[in-house]
Order: structure tokens, then sequence, then C-alpha cells
């Protein structure tokens, strides 16, 4: 048998075997006797396909997921064999190891903060992606669940089931579950997630332990213009759950931020997006180590579309807190609820929008 690896990650490899034919080859990835996954190589792989016929066989593409991620010492040794062959895959001369641009990118933040903008940006750019994620914030309800359960069923009596299963290996093997449908779902591809709620915030640390080099794009907006159009888009929703909802998005970031050494991210205004569209792209650009030229694919898009708006001009307003019209018991809400996120944030409650500190930062 023969067959090549053709590129590899910390957390996926892709190839091909040859096989004969109704028995497609069956590969392995190993690293010092440890086994790292398997895969089946069955893809078609047009370029390949006459190139086999000449010998008589078949050459099958394969996309082998890692069981776990691997550093890029370990990458060096890391390798490829068929099942029933002695010798590993080759290695190309030029084994591909993606780099550029960056991923995976989380994008993270409160609803009508400029996630749907940035999200179009990088699709733009050439990153795989939806515009909605909410599947990877799973994470966090199955560590809830687990820790609940085990609370509630954990023992030390060595008739129990439940005294011999490490939970927190229980809730990685989960997460891992999770990982491998994303990864299957974009083959290699530079990849990003859009998904705005606290739950994702949260997951910060396993989606990092999972992916080590992602990174977060934290998308967020001064409470004031937040809630006003919170309150268009979502009026089903009361004054105060809009408030609590905004200040549990900032403070959660704010406090896995804080929590997260190396943690690689970038914050990014909304009002920065509609006043600032070059430098705002720029910045991306070379924060996710992109070609200059990519960049102006995403001031396009910064520029033509702005920040999804409730009402024509709206990502360019700014208020005040007496001129947005709420009654003195919403004001007082507001304070209360999000005066302690608005101070950390350098936000105003005039229309300056942002205080000098902030600015200078």
């Amino acid at each position: 048998m023969r067959g090549y690896l053709e590129a590899l990650s910390s957390t996926f490899a892709l190839g091909w075997a040859e096989y004969t034919a109704g028995a497609p080859s069956y590969v392995f990835a190993q690293l010092d006797g440890e086994i790292l996954g398997f895969a089946r190589a069955d893809e078609s792989r047009g370029d390949l396909k006459y190139a086999a016929q000449t010998e008589g066989l078949l050459a099958g593409g394969f996309f082998l997921v890692l069981n776990r991620a691997v550093t890029a010492e370990e990458q060096a040794r890391l390798t490829l064999q068929v099942a029933g062959s002695p010798d590993p895959l080759l290695r190309l001369p030029k084994l591909k190891v993606p780099s550029l641009p960056v991923y995976p990118v989380f994008v993270v933040g409160s609803p009508r903060c400029g996630t749907s903008i940035l999200t179009r940006a990088l699709q733009a750019a050439g990153y795989a992606g939806y515009a909605e994620g909410n599947f990877l914030s799973l994470i966090q309800a199955f560590e809830f669940k687990i820790d609940g359960h085990f609370k509630d069923f954990g023992s030390t009596d060595p008739d129990v089931l439940t005294a011999h299963l490490d939970p927190t290996a229980l809730k990685l093997g989960t997460a891992g579950v999770l990982r491998d449908v994303v990864e299957k779902l974009y083959r290699g591809k530079p990849w990003l997630d859009k998904t705005g709620n606290p739950e994702m915030i949260e997951a910060i640390p396993i989606l990092r332990a999972m992916w080590p080099d992602s990174v977060f794009i934290f998308a967020k907006r001064r409470a004031i213009e937040n809630i006003v159009s919170r309150l268009l888009k979502f009026p089903a929703n009361s004054f105060e759950y809009h408030c609590a909802d905004w200040t549990r998005n900032m403070s959660t970031w704010r406090r896995i931020r804080t929590s997260q050494p190396g943690l690689k991210y970038l914050e990014i205004d909304q009002r920065d997006i509609a006043e600032q569209p070059d430098e705002t792209a720029a910045l991306l650009a070379e924060f996710l180590n992109m070609p200059g030229e990519l960049a102006d694919f995403m001031t396009g898009i910064f520029t033509r579309e702005r920040p999804q708006e409730t009402a024509e001009g709206t990502a360019l307003r700014t208020l005040s807190l007496a001129q947005t019209g709420w009654s003195p018991d919403q004001k007082d809400m507001f304070r209360r609820r999000c005066g302690v996120e608005m101070h950390e944030y350098g936000y105003t409650e005039d229309a300056s929008y942002r205080s000098q500190a902030a600015l200078a930062d």
C-alpha cells in the first residue's frame, strides 16, 4: 500500500491511501505508541484517479480527527499508517501545516452588538461558518448536567458505578464529541463560530482545550444603544431582562478574559465598525494574520452593510441616558443593573459614548 500525508494540524490530518477494489484502507494516527484516531480512506479523490488506475488500484482520501490536540513538536513525530502495513504513509516534501489565517475564530458577545456583521466580514475574507452557531454552547449545558448528576449520585462506595468514573474526564469526552462533529463539518477549512450568549463565553476554557490555536472576538456596545436596539428587535422581553442580559454578557466576558492566561482575543465595539470601517478591518486582518488584501473584503462589508440597524442610521447614533425617553423607574433600573459594567468598560451616560480614559486606551 502507498499513500501520503498531505496536511496536518494540531487537531486533524489529511491525506490519501491506495487500496484494492472492495477493500478500502483504514488509516490510523500514532504518536509514540499512542493511537490518536482512525479514518477510512474511501473519499473520492479525482486528482488521484488516473495515477491509481494505471496500477489497477484505487486512491481514497481521508480526513482524520485526532483524539486530542497535538503540539507542534508532536506533529513532527506523528505518523499515519494503513492498518496491516508496517510502514507509515509518506509525508509530502512540502507538507502543508495550516497556519494562516488563524482559526478557529469564535465570535462572542451580546445580541445587537455587531456579531452578525463581524461574521459576514470574516466569511467574505474566506472563513467557513454560519450566520448563527448555537451549538457549541451545549458544552456548558453538559458541564452543568454532569456536575449536578455527580453531586446527586456521586459515591465513594466501590459497589456503585459512579465511584469509578471521573466527572472531569467525562466532561472532556463529551466536549470531544462536539469537537469531532464540527471538525468533520468544516473538513480542515479555516472556520468561525458565532454564538452570542453568556454560556458560550463560559465555555471558553474548554474551547481552548479542544482547539489550542483558537482566538476570540468579543463584540461589544454601550448598554444605552444596545438596550434601545434590543427593545425594538425583541419587544417580547422586558426592559429588566435586556438590562440583565447585557450585563451578564459583559461581566462574564470580563471575568473570563481576566482568568484565562494567554487568551488570544480582540474586543471590537460596534460603533468603531460603523465609524472606522477601514481601521477596524485592518485591525482584524492583523489579529488573524490575514494577507492585507483580505482586509479590503471586510472593509467592503463594513462600509456597504453597516451593523444591523433596527432603524436607519441607528448604528451611528448615540444617545444620552436623558434622551432615551425611558421612565425614571427604568433609568434607575438601568443604573442598578448596568452601572458597574458601564463603568468597567469606560462607557458614559452622555452622548460622548466613551470616557476620555477609555479613548486613551
